[in-house]
């Protein structure tokens, strides 16, 4: 008995013939379903299993497909399918062929006759391979689908990190516009206390005037005598606000926190200047700011934040090149066998380039090539740096 279910698939269960699953290689190990020449086509996996081409479509998850068999994973070809395994296929070719020219029917030739009714055998061969280049591009719009989520998802991530860096900005000009609302209160206070000094002097100005026009019109020794007591007082009293004066103002607390405040609001609206001088403009042509549609969220966010310089705007030395420069993002490049660039400062007013790097350029700074920046027969001084094994580099400058 043990001998007869090993050499025949087949075995009486109930009355009914069932077919013991994995036993019959003309079947795909997965759906139960006998291959053909159309829909059910064989694929074989890197590993060696072969399955139907609906079934490795549905195995597909992110660009790979995981063995229903062995459970490897394997990455999609370029090609969008795996091959065909043709041997396979002309087997089952040739055997359909030969069942049909014969008369007589068995219970195998009727399950597969079954399974092509239920895989839709009324369906003409154009309309099955319709069916599956449909599939196909199903599958592609699948992946295109999970490619622009992640990158709609990394794109969330990076716009969470620029709201909380805003939001420490704006927490740190909140604290420069508060310490400039103090400085000014006091401003405004000591400006109430030199108002109040600079009228007591006033009036004793005029008192003081007074008294000079009373010694000066003085005619007897009585009046004489009063005119002095007066002077005493008076001049008193003038010494005393003087003195106030002197010591009161100017307030050192309201004057050195004004001058810190007013030199670091400065220094913020001067970098809001040279942000802005960097940037492109707003009303620029969408194709200057964006790249092909085709491209990743993340190429588009990289080309909107990367700065434009021209080479005539370098050689005018217009106010946004200049702010380029200061801030270290304005490199110049050469295309040889790999990409390498050269950083640019301004010292001096006179522009430098330093020595190439063997690497690409950073991202999200100005680029120039180097045949817009040197000029093809300069006069220029080029900086060599001169180093030997155990000695100090030294810089000497020779024409190049």
């Amino acid at each position: 008995m043990e001998s007869a279910t090993k050499e025949d698939p087949l075995v009486e269960r109930n009355g009914k013939e069932e077919k013991c699953r994995g036993d019959n290689p003309e079947d795909c190990q997965v759906c139960m379903t006998a291959f053909d020449d159309t829909l059910q086509r064989p694929r074989t996996l890197p590993c060696g299993h072969t399955f139907c081409t609906p079934c490795v479509n549905r195995l597909t998850a992110r660009g790979q497909v995981m063995c229903a068999t062995c459970r490897l994973g394997h990455p999609v070809p370029e090609a969008g399918q795996f091959p065909i395994n043709f041997t396979l296929e002309a087997f089952i070719t040739r055997g359909s062929d030969s069942d049909a020219g014969s008369t007589s029917s068995s219970p195998r030739m009727a399950r597969r006759a079954k399974a092509g009714a239920k895989g839709g055998g009324s369906l003409g061969r154009k309309i099955r391979s319709m069916l599956q280049e449909q599939e196909a591009k199903v599958v592609a719009a699948l992946d295109a689908c999970q490619k622009v989520q992640s990158q709609l998802a990394q794109y969330q991530r990076t716009l969470a990190g620029w709201g909380s860096h805003q939001q420490q900005l704006e927490d740190r000009l909140q604290s420069v516009i508060n310490d400039s609302k103090s400085a000014r209160v006091l401003v405004r206070q000591e400006e109430v206390q030199v108002a109040v000094k600079k009228e007591e002097v006033q009036q004793e100005e005029q008192r003081l005037h007074g008294v000079l026009n009373v010694l000066r019109r003085v005619a007897t020794e009585e009046e004489a005598g009063v005119a002095v007591v007066d002077v005493v007082h008076c001049t008193h009293d003038a010494e005393e606000i003087l003195e106030e004066c002197r010591v009161m103002l100017p307030d050192v607390h309201t004057v050195t926190a004004a001058r810190r405040v007013r030199e670091a609001s400065m220094a913020a609206v001067e970098a809001v200047k040279t942000v802005h001088a960097s940037l492109p403009a707003p009303d620029a042509p969408s194709d200057a700011l964006s790249p092909p549609i085709a491209a990743c969220i993340t190429d588009k966010i990289q080309t909107l934040l990367t700065p434009t310089l021209k080479a005539a705007d370098l050689h005018k030395m217009t106010p946004a090149a200049r702010s380029l420069i200061q801030a270290g993002m304005v490199v110049v490049v050469t295309q040889m066998e790999h990409k390498r660039h050269a950083r640019m400062s301004l010292e001096d007013g006179r522009l430098y380039l330093h020595a190439l790097q063997d690497q690409p350029p950073p991202p999200c700074v100005a680029r120039l090539q180097m045949s817009e920046v040197v000029p093809a027969a300069p006069p220029c001084l080029v900086f060599l740096d001169l180093a030997w094994p155990d000695a100090r580099a030294q810089q000497s400058s020779h024409p190049p």
